[in-house]
């Protein structure tokens, strides 16, 4: 038990802190935008620890029946949709990096899939939601707000910090305490620096993918592919925007590094059709046509394609005005609104209270 409650936020101890986001003394909306998915400075996985996740990443996935259970309407994709967008919110408000949605979507359907929330009782969602964003901010970010305050958002529900206490406990004993998981951003890097990515167009190559897995994460399509799938399937998709190379000698690329290509078939194609900005498909085509009329080696392709950006005086992927999405800036709620927030009702908190107590022990 006192392992768990390492886990906890000090609430006594920030009381007196100044907020992690605050406006600037007029009241008006402060904005925070999200940085850019860049791994530069970490180290590249060798082969051995990459085939390693590769043979333990499906232990961190839901349960198989999972999905079928959103196409067969006994869970809402509506609320889970709300609840991953929630998230995402919470993440550009405080700018926690992607790893950290990655690891909260992951451990709410890892819950979803083994543990049934009661019927009629919506705001149990939003309870996990919080609870698994907290634990996920624990075990990846540098500073994380007090309970109350991560409550971002137009949240319907303000619950008590005890409340989410006992939830974080009954999702980390679900899960058995298994929260140092394997993301497709766990491959990114590698997979990149096998493929001989210069670092001319590296950083928007990753802010790109780093987006595409964001938009994923957000459809019950995605949940039955590996992360590896999910990783490979994205690069290939921001790879092909920007470069004449296509997506069959991508994939053959990436069947050498173990990865199931039929998969990453799979996966690309629901990525061009659910994920992928139509924005980008024009130019993607406008793209290859230039770059096709004078062949290049891949890397040669790649740096022109960098010079191209350069030239029409953009940043590569990180441009908000083509790329709106997840990605896209949020307003943070004014110390007004915040308050205007009601808590749950006595009888709805202290329902809350029974359950987990009843559930957990």
């Amino acid at each position: 038990m006192a392992f768990a409650e390492s886990l906890y936020c000090s609430e006594e101890a920030w009381e007196d802190e100044e907020e992690v986001v605050s406006g600037s003394g007029s009241g008006s909306s402060v904005v925070v935008e999200l940085q850019p998915v860049v791994f530069l400075d970490f180290p590249v996985e060798d082969d051995e620890a990459i085939a390693t996740l590769l043979l333990k990443e499906g232990d961190y996935m839901p349960e198989d029946d999972y999905s079928g259970r959103y196409g067969a309407r006994e869970l809402s994709a509506g609320a889970r949709l709300e609840a991953v967008e929630w998230i995402q919110k919470v993440q550009s408000f405080y700018n926690y990096g992607p790893l950290t949605v990655a690891l909260a979507v992951n451990y709410m359907d890892r819950f979803l899939s083994r543990h049934h929330l009661p019927q009629g009782r919506d705001w149990m969602l939003q309870l996990l939601s919080v609870a698994c964003i907290s634990l996920a901010a624990k075990m990846e970010e540098s500073e994380v707000p007090i309970l109350l305050d991560l409550q971002v958002e137009q949240v319907e529900h303000v619950f008590e910090a005890h409340t989410i206490q006992r939830m974080e406990l009954l999702v980390l004993s679900t899960l058995e305490w298994r929260m140092s998981v394997v993301t497709p951003f766990s491959y990114i890097d590698y997979f990149f620096h096998k493929l001989g990515i210069s670092n001319v167009l590296l950083r928007a190559l990753l802010t790109r993918v780093g987006d595409i897995v964001l938009k994923a994460v957000k459809d019950t399509i995605f949940l039955p592919y590996l992360p590896s799938v999910v990783a490979a399937a994205a690069i290939i998709c921001s790879l092909e925007e920007v470069t004449a190379l296509q997506s069959g000698d991508l994939m053959r690329i990436f069947g050498s590094l173990s990865v199931d290509v039929d998969a990453v078939k799979e996966c690309y194609d629901d990525m061009q059709e659910v994920v992928m900005d139509s924005c980008y498909r024009r130019l993607s085509v406008k793209r290859k046509a230039l770059l096709a009329s004078e062949p290049q080696s891949p890397v040669g392709v790649l740096e022109a394609a960098a010079l191209s950006s350069a030239s029409e005086g953009t940043s590569g992927f990180s441009s908000r005005e083509s790329s709106p999405g997840v990605c896209d800036v949020f307003p943070v709620a004014t110390s007004s609104q915040s308050k205007r927030r009601k808590l749950l009702a006595d009888d709805e908190q202290q329902s809350t209270t029974t359950w987990l107590q009843h559930t957990y022990l």
